[in-house]
């Protein structure tokens, strides 16, 4: 899909990597502990903003707390 995004709406991706978003820890079958979701949600905000600016516009370093 973010291929899709990217080529359709113009924008360049050189900061865009799917690895600051997925995958999220899992847990293992028979693990009782809960799911660890330690990466940032990627949202259409994100989409909708670097597709108004013609470039990506998150990264790694602007997804820290």
């Amino acid at each position: 899909m973010a291929e899709k995004f990217f080529s359709h709406f113009d924008v360049e991706p050189a900061r865009f990597s799917l690895s600051n978003y997925y995958p999220w820890k899992t847990r293992s079958f028979f693990s009782r502990k809960p799911q660890s979701k330690d990466q940032k949600p990627l949202t259409i905000a994100m989409y909708i903003d670097s597709a108004r600016a013609g470039k990506w516009l998150f990264d790694e370093s602007s997804l820290r707390n």
